[in-house]
């Protein structure tokens, strides 16, 4: 059999629905206003608003007159090569509805709501595949009820917004109208960006210096995408370069002691601001436009803002169907890094929804056959080894997500869910043997140097020989713990539909993940931002941990070193472990006492709790609350609470 296949045929047309009516609101006011959604009254070149609140004013330029044509009614075709499309292809979902002022929240909030994105259906053939029957595909963060054309109205993205609008990158303090920048030559190192404002050119040096593509919970990263073409690319795009550096601060800001919520959220803000400004005025989308779109969910999934990172998830959908197939996105480095990045977004948003992935099962069958092409047989190959099983992982996360959502659905019987996720079941396991495969003993850590005692609240050995790999194959502890976390997901799930209780297993294998994350955390050579990458599979190794104290503890303080640095857990989870563990304090936080719970901490809480009270739709309301995974799992832990406490 060929490696590739094609999944998906007679894929319609998505059909457009009947738009509701939508507020309009003014575009003269001043960035700041419009972003806290609050009247300005215009006057320049400070507004009344802003120079009482003493924030930042600043008014877009005059508007253009608009070439746009109006879309037609009915049936669109969405070109399926990467040549960017038309101005009469113009529309362009504009995500999720705005956030309120840290320091002075709306009055109004209550009126937000998300848009959904389209519905589609897909015949699905293949031996992989959970059902052959056609299937509804339901958007992970948008009502499966409701539905819009390919292409949603623009007044959708004046929605997107955070609290403060800092001034231009440029000297002028004007944007450029089509958001680019004029850059210097851009192979020489940091006089890239030698041109732009000091305080940019420090965060733009501290990405480089301070941050791996494990702050971007990337798999991996070969060729340095994050540190190379990612920030060329921004150099010639404004609103990409906010976007970029105002994740950079915030990282930054989190390793100062007086760090503040408005030391990084405003950069935050200018890149939402300008993407918008490029899309009413009907610029070209491009790959940095994209990319934009991909590091504003990334940082929305750090504050804990999963309702506004599902709007920038169906952004990113319309745009890499737009300019991409799921052949030529495999074409250069900057394509394949896209979809990996899109495409953690959309299992992850599936699996917590309890959703299909928006993007067809073609894409995902696609990236894996690509490297597992690139392997050559005649040698070791270590980096195209990797990749494939990373890839594999990543579409048995889709097809886990697609096998979850179609029994709810009445899509398919009880019967034949139970022989498909036993097939699941078997492909997960080849996986583990394949990754067992790469397992090298020349990279494998047999000895810590100067290893820290072991005291009576550790619960597991990190200095377990041959339980971590160093250098080259350091990738291949993340394979490992994904591993973990995905057969842990995959039972839990499947035990859960069918009521049957869990096997003593998953203890076991939690405190494999404890191990290994804890042997990241201890390893001196550890890259920067190592254990961010392993909080995934932390999570959900919480939940089957055993619920003595010293256990119970241990992942109180892992999980609270996550926060602290950077990473927010949903207050969903949070409010189920409290439940689990009986600790209703951990609703405020991990520690006693408030330990570690810096000011700085408390405001980026404050600030996701206010963005994510918004009114919802039913999907980005399942994303939130994280429903596929704790719905009707309360019952199976309480019937299994004494196993847990005995074993």
């Amino acid at each position: 059999m060929p490696r590739r296949q094609h999944i998906l045929k007679n894929r319609p047309n998505s059909t457009p629905g009947t738009d509701s009516v939508k507020h309009r609101r003014t575009r003269n006011g001043c960035f700041t206003c419009r972003n806290r959604r609050v009247k300005c009254d215009e006057a320049r070149p400070i507004c009344d608003r802003c120079r009482k609140g003493n924030r930042t004013c600043e008014f877009p330029p005059p508007a253009k007159p608009s070439k746009r044509k109006h879309r037609p009614s009915g049936n669109q075709t969405v070109s399926r090569s990467n040549v960017l499309t038309t101005d009469e292809d113009d529309g362009y979902s504009k995500g999720s509805e705005a956030a309120q002022n840290a320091d002075e929240p709306s009055a109004n909030a209550a009126d937000a709501s998300n848009h959904p994105s389209p519905v589609e259906k897909a015949e699905i053939e293949d031996d992989h595949t959970p059902v052959k029957s056609k299937v509804q595909k339901s958007d992970s963060c948008s009502s499966a009820t409701k539905h819009k054309g390919i292409s949603p109205s623009t007044d959708e993205w004046e929605s997107i917004s955070a609290s403060a609008t800092p001034p231009s990158s440029l000297r002028s303090g004007t944007f450029h109208s089509s958001s680019t920048i004029s850059v210097p030559d851009r192979n020489n190192g940091p006089l890239r960006w030698a041109h732009l404002r000091v305080d940019l050119q420090k965060y733009l040096q501290y990405q480089q210096d301070s941050m791996t593509y494990y702050h971007y919970f990337f798999k991996l990263d070969n060729n340095d995408f994050l540190h190379n073409e990612f920030i060329d690319l921004a150099l010639e795009n404004e609103s990409l370069l906010y976007a970029a550096v105002g994740f950079a601060a915030y990282h930054h800001t989190l390793d100062q002691p007086d760090g503040k919520l408005s030391d990084f959220l405003g950069y935050y803000s200018k890149a939402v601001s300008l993407l918008r400004f490029s899309l009413e005025e009907g610029q070209q989308r491009t790959v940095a436009t994209f990319l934009t779109i991909l590091q504003l969910a990334t940082f929305e999934e750090y504050l804990g803002d999963w309702v506004h990172l599902c709007g920038h998830h169906r952004a990113a959908h319309y745009l890499l169907i737009e300019l991409y197939t799921p052949q030529t996105i495999l074409q250069t480095e900057t394509g394949r890094q896209i979809f990996a990045w899109y495409s953690r977004f959309d299992v992850i948003a599936g699996l917590m929804a309890g959703n299909q992935t928006v993007l067809g099962r073609e894409w995902y069958v696609e990236f894996q056959a690509y490297y597992e092409d690139q392997i050559d047989p005649e040698d070791v190959d270590i980096e195209n080894n990797l990749a494939a099983a990373s890839a594999a992982t990543r579409l048995i996360g889709m097809d886990m997500a697609a096998l979850f959502a179609q029994l709810p659905q009445g899509f398919i019987s009880i019967q034949e869910f139970t022989v498909q996720s036993e097939k699941l079941s078997q492909r997960i396991l080849h996986l583990r043997e394949r990754i067992e495969t790469l397992n090298d003993g020349y990279y494998t850590v047999h000895e810590f140097p100067d290893p820290q005692p072991l005291g009576p609240d550790d619960i597991v050995d990190p200095y377990k020989a041959g339980g971590l790999f160093r250098d080259v194959f350091w990738p291949l502890n993340y394979l490992w713990i994904d591993w973990y976390g995905m057969y842990q997901m995959h039972t839990l799930q499947t035990m859960t539909i069918l009521q049957r209780p869990f096997p003593p297993i998953m203890e076991a294998l939690s405190l494999d993940q404890c191990r290994i994350f804890e042997a990241i955390e201890r390893w001196p050579a550890s890259p920067k931002g190592s254990i961010l990458g392993a909080h995934e599979s932390l999570g959900i190794a919480a939940v089957f941990i055993k619920r003595d104290e010293t256990h119970t503890m241990w992942c109180r303080r892992k999980l609270a070193i996550i926060e602290q640095k950077g990473y927010m857990f949903p207050a969903t989870f949070r409010k189920k472990m409290a439940e689990m563990w009986a600790l209703p304090e951990i609703n405020h936080w991990w520690l006693p006492n408030d330990e570690g719970f810096s000011p700085l901490l408390r405001e980026i809480r404050e600030f996701s709790e206010q963005r994510t009270s918004l009114e919802l739709d039913e999907s980005s309301e399942k994303v939130r609350d994280i429903s596929a995974i704790f719905s009707g799992l309360d019952g199976q832990l309480q019937g299994n609470t004494s196993n847990l406490k005995s074993s």
